[in-house]
């Protein structure tokens, strides 16, 4: 996608790396700078995605800054949160959302592997 003036935002460029070839699990979530209900579900995400370590790409896009994308997937309320897996758009999560919900949803389309270090004994 380019900008009015025939130029990538950067925006687009990283759903663009996220969405269609990314293999596996990835996440994009659309807000609004300083809405706490994004910031709390972005607060969320940063969380679940450090748990899964490099397991789980996290993009983060502001509608207003790219409002083509948020037309594009259908966005018409934030925050929302998309799952995405192998390049679908698989779970859709639209407005305020707990982290029960985000982990269980995330767990369902992705389980956490056991780390090697929790099975090690000393």
């Amino acid at each position: 996608m380019v900008d009015p003036f025939g130029e990538s935002t950067t925006a687009t460029l990283a759903v663009e790396a996220t969405l269609p070839r990314q293999p596996g699990l990835a996440v994009v979530h659309f807000r609004v700078a300083g809405s706490g209900a994004c910031d709390k579900v972005a607060a969320i995400l940063a969380q679940l995605a450090q748990a899964r370590a490099s397991r789980l790409p996290l993009t983060e896009i502001d509608v207003h800054d790219s409002p083509e994308l948020a037309a594009q997937y259908n966005v018409r309320a934030t925050p929302t949160v998309l799952l995405v897996k192998d390049g679908d758009v698989v779970d859709r999560v639209i407005g305020g959302a707990s982290r029960i919900l985000l982990q269980s949803l995330l767990d369902a389309r992705a389980p956490r592997q056991a780390r090697h270090k929790d099975r090690q004994t000393t």
